[in-house]
């Protein structure tokens, strides 16, 4: 599944207070204004919980929200009403600034797209450590030229011009040409606008918009989706989209379960995933093995009897008795399970077989000479308990 996110974001100078654009993902610039130095990412930081990330899974995640709840053309909960980093997105497919057309997706690699239309040459961005400080799960940015073009030579009388890469001849800009992509009318060559002479031919960040480009897996959307529903109350979601949320989980759930497990053999699984495969009530004994070894025995214990009874059975050889008593007390323990589980050292562990409904006869009159009062009472309080004749007599 591709997804596509406009994003336009902005600093303001603490120096003048001008709100400079960024034409791209930028962690530091240089005001437009006073040509001060803007760290973004500092900025950001101070600014919002979450920093960078705050839209990107660090307070919402405008990602997920994009998959499973918004339309195209939608705006997203976002950062734009940040005073100092403002941050707007919205879904949509990318288009070329020049002219509005639809722009194809690159292939893989490529360092820029052509429109279809005016031919402007739209940059490429691939991921690197400063798109992965915003969200490690780019795929690419369409239209952020980083590191392209020279830098502008300023003519305060007559605008800006562009020093021609190919030939050094002055390359004229008009004001209303909004092409990135300049060709030089001396040597015909292409020429890409560099930030710097962007933003002095477009000062207003309403000219500065990149799209963010993923390409999702089931898995992907199995984790925006737990999300979601784990952070419902900052989505503001009714009944319907609740239930629209879980189903789509659901179906995720069935494609991405073997990707999932594949991560949990190599270490990578995240908690929500783990937690996923060892509430899987289809787990089978191969597959416990692989997630029980990246649990940890905090995470075995919360689990408690919603675990799948294949993950619980290899608890009962545990060192650590609640999670012996976990298996006693899960629903699906079968009887001869919870018959090797009545000879148990620990009291919790053969109390909750006593009190287990799969518990069989046989097992409850052993456990009815258990020296704990408790477990004995537990064994005379359960329906199957059939008491012997001279108990009947004499109590």
């Amino acid at each position: 599944m591709k997804l596509a996110l406009e994003m336009r974001a902005s600093v303001r100078c603490e120096a003048c207070s001008t709100l400079t654009p960024l034409p791209g993902v930028r962690n530091r610039m240089s005001c437009r204004n006073c040509a001060a130095p803007l760290d973004f990412a500092a900025r950001a930081a101070d600014a919002r919980e979450g920093g960078l990330r705050h839209p990107f899974g660090g307070c919402f995640d405008a990602v997920a929200e994009a998959a499973l709840l918004l339309s195209e053309g939608d705006d997203c909960r976002d950062a734009r009403r940040s005073q100092g980093t403002p941050v707007a997105l919205r879904r949509a497919m990318p288009t070329c600034r020049a002219c509005d057309a639809a722009l194809p997706l690159p292939p893989e690699g490529s360092t820029d797209v052509a429109c279809p239309q005016c031919g402007d040459i739209v940059a490429v961005r691939w991921p690197d450590e400063e798109t992965r400080s915003w969200d490690p799960r780019l795929h690419c940015v369409i239209g952020d030229g980083k590191g392209r073009g020279d830098a502008p030579t300023p003519q305060p009388s007559e605008g800006v011009y562009i020093k021609c890469g190919h030939c050094g001849a002055p390359t004229a800009t008009a004001e209303d040409e909004r092409t990135r992509a300049r060709r030089c009318t001396y040597c015909g060559g292409v020429n890409y606008l560099s930030d710097e002479a962007w933003l002095a031919l477009f000062p207003e960040p309403e000219w500065h918009r990149c799209t963010l480009l993923y390409a999702l897996t089931p898995r992907d959307v199995f984790a925006m989706a737990t999300w979601i529903e784990r952070e419902t109350n900052k989505y503001f979601l009714d009944e319907a989209k609740k239930q629209e949320v879980a189903a789509t989980k659901a179906r995720m759930w069935a494609e991405a379960r073997a990707e999932l497990l594949a991560a949990a053999r190599r270490g990578q699984a995240t908690p929500d995933e783990l937690e996923a495969l060892s509430r899987d009530p289809e787990l089978t004994e191969e597959e416990a093995s692989v997630v029980d070894s990246a649990l940890s025995e905090e995470a075995r214990r919360a689990l408690g009897p919603d675990a799948a009874i294949a993950l619980v059975r290899r608890f009962a050889r545990s060192s650590a008795p609640e999670l012996r008593a976990l298996l006693a007390r899960h629903p699906n323990a079968d009887s001869t399970t919870l018959a090797t589980l009545a000879g148990d050292p620990d009291e919790a562990v053969r109390l909750a077989v006593a009190a287990h409904p799969a518990t069989t006869t046989d097992v409850l009159r052993g456990l009815r000479k258990d020296p704990s009062e408790a477990v004995v009472e537990a064994v005379k309080n359960h329906p199957r308990y059939e008491p012997s004749f001279l108990e009947k007599l004499f109590g």
